[in-house]
């Protein structure tokens, strides 16, 4: 870990813990102050807080008053357990960190096939998400479930870095299957590749796109087989039983990913659907979409906070059913988000949803609850890929006067409610308290 921060680094950590520490008072996270404290310093390493703030700012921040040592050690631990969670995936535990992953980039570097005379441009692809950013909502539920079932959530880190991954290589896919151009604020791998193929090998049009999805489609691939060499460093880099690993990637391929490929196909079968839905069929595809890996993500860390491969032990399957519950309730939150929310703050376009025609609760309950004017104005723009601004802000105002957004949030809060009955049949702790906060994180997030 760094601590060798450079004086602009030190300030900003330290004028992030000013609002920090003057916001949130101790044992409570409100997500909006989490939000502006996870973008202005989740770049930096998790041991630097503590070393920046007092090495560096400690004088200022006791003349201050209000922020006194005791503040700022309060801060900082609530930092440490946050960053130890959300950071993890990303900037704070990058691929390369693991022996037998970074052994592999560099085989890929080396070897990589060249056109042009540069290395393969997959190699440079799958970083490019991770490099990104992003919540690592799923590793911090791994991680957080491993403590909250007693264990060593050191342990869980291969894990965690691993479903992080997973899920990439997923993201990659489902911006080519959603035609979408940006992702956490950068061009998606097969928009960037295609722009790359007009501008260095001279390619247009149909065969520049059919380059970058091409490339997306194989850097998918290689995080996919990155992931399944992260969780074997559960046991060959951390010591969590072979049987206990060799079952979590048996289920990974086995079930988890048939799943998530299931909810995919569902989710493109029912966008621009005449015929009708139902809230049941929406929100099964909404599991199967983005749930299950959230349920896994929780048995996983509990699984190897107990280092049993047992997943009907009370705590694992609590934990799953907890993450289960949270994860459909993200995903209903993301469909909020995509209508209504900001694409600054998401780092993607808002509104893709109803050009691409995507049945969500959102539409479903709009096109319910619409006379018939409003109906023909909703299916008029859903669906409709060249559909204006003008034209999808009508259909999210109606959307807001519907009483849809309302309706969709009540249904999120609903599933974390439930969710945390789970949760609270495990013993109280600080993991506990911390999931429990990642819970409502999920539902009141703006990105």
């Amino acid at each position: 870990m760094r601590t060798d921060l450079s004086n602009r680094e030190a300030r900003r950590i330290a004028l992030a813990a000013q609002g920090f520490a003057d916001r949130a008072p101790a044992g409570r996270i409100d997500s909006r102050h989490f939000d502006r404290l996870f973008k202005r310093v989740k770049a930096v390493q998790l041991d630097s807080v503590n070393v920046a703030v007092r090495a560096h700012y400690m004088p200022a921040f006791s003349r201050l008053g209000p922020y006194s040592r005791e503040r700022l050690d309060a801060y900082a631990y609530r930092a440490r357990r946050l960053f130890e969670a959300w950071g993890h995936a990303a900037s704070l535990l990058p691929v390369e960190h693991y022996p037998l992953l970074r052994h592999r980039m560099q085989a890929a570097g080396a070897h990589g096939h060249a056109f042009a005379g540069k290395r393969g441009d997959y190699v440079e692809a799958v970083y490019s998400y991770v490099k990104s950013g992003g919540k690592s909502l799923r590793p911090a539920a791994a991680m957080l479930a491993c403590g909250a079932v007693g264990g060593d959530e050191a342990r869980a880190l291969p894990m965690a870095a691993a479903i992080e991954v997973c899920h990439t290589w997923t993201l990659v896919h489902d911006d080519v299957i959603d035609r979408d151009s940006t992702r956490r604020g950068v061009p998606t791998v097969h928009t960037a590749y295609a722009q790359r193929a007009e501008a260095e090998f001279g390619w247009r049009g149909a065969d520049a796109e059919h380059y970058g999805r091409t490339i997306a489609l194989l850097t998918g691939d290689v995080q996919q087989a990155w992931s399944w060499s992260l969780m074997f460093e559960a046991h060959l880099e951390r010591g969590v039983s072979a049987e206990v690993v060799i079952r979590l990637a048996q289920e990974l391929a086995a079930d988890v990913t048939p799943m998530l490929v299931e909810g995919e196909t569902l989710d493109v079968q029912f966008s621009g659907r005449r015929r009708p839905l139902t809230e049941e069929l929406i929100l099964d595809m909404l599991w199967k979409k983005t749930g299950a890996l959230y349920e896994y993500a929780g048995r996983a860390g509990a699984a190897i906070g107990l280092n049993d491969a047992d997943p009907e032990l009370p705590m694992v399957r609590s934990m799953a059913k907890f993450c289960s519950l949270c994860g459909t309730a993200f995903q209903i939150q993301d469909d909020i988000l995509g209508a209504v929310g900001d694409a600054r703050q998401l780092g993607k376009p808002v509104g893709s949803d109803i050009r691409e025609g995507k049945s969500t609760l959102l539409t479903l309950k709009a096109l319910d609850r619409a006379d018939d004017q409003q109906r023909r104005r909703i299916l008029a723009t859903l669906g409709d890929s060249g559909a204006s601004e003008d034209e999808v802000d009508a259909v999210t105002r109606l959307m807001r006067d519907l009483g849809v957004i309302q309706y969709a949030q009540d249904i999120s809060h609903r599933y974390v409610d439930e969710a945390l009955q789970h949760l609270r049949r495990l013993p109280a702790s600080d993991y506990t308290g911390l999931l429990e906060n990642w819970a409502r994180y999920l539902i009141q997030r703006r990105f």
